[in-house]
């Protein structure tokens, strides 16, 4: 899990890289963290630690694959990635503004400490 996040800035030049170390180095950043989303039904997700998805520069580059958590207490939370069924690959965010103020709304679990 990651023990730190940073603004979405310092990341650009990582999230159009489509190479695997540009997304190792997202996922060491952004793996384990939790965020809220009031959209639609609602809800906490946990960012996963073991892959995000290229969706090409033109669409944003990088995208976060999430698990939906059980509810705003990380205390609740699986103790790993949800293990992928067929035909649900997880929820895709893309790591923007609206992603980090997400972030900024959600209960992080121990260990896991966002920078400003």
């Amino acid at each position: 899990m990651c023990s730190k996040n940073t603004r979405p800035r310092l990341h650009v030049p990582l999230i159009t890289d489509p190479s695997r170390v540009a997304e190792a180095k997202l996922i060491k950043n952004y793996g384990g963290i939790r965020f809220f989303d009031d959209e639609d039904d609602g809800g906490y997700f946990r960012i996963r630690s073991d892959r995000f998805s290229w969706k090409g520069k033109k669409k944003g580059g990088w995208v976060v694959v999430c698990d939906k958590m059980p509810d705003e207490d990380p205390a609740h939370d699986p103790g790993g990635d949800a293990d992928f069924v067929e035909g649900d690959e997880g929820v895709e965010y893309l790591i923007n503004q609206t992603l980090h103020e997400m972030i900024s709304a959600a209960r992080q679990a121990p260990g896991i400490f966002i920078e400003d």
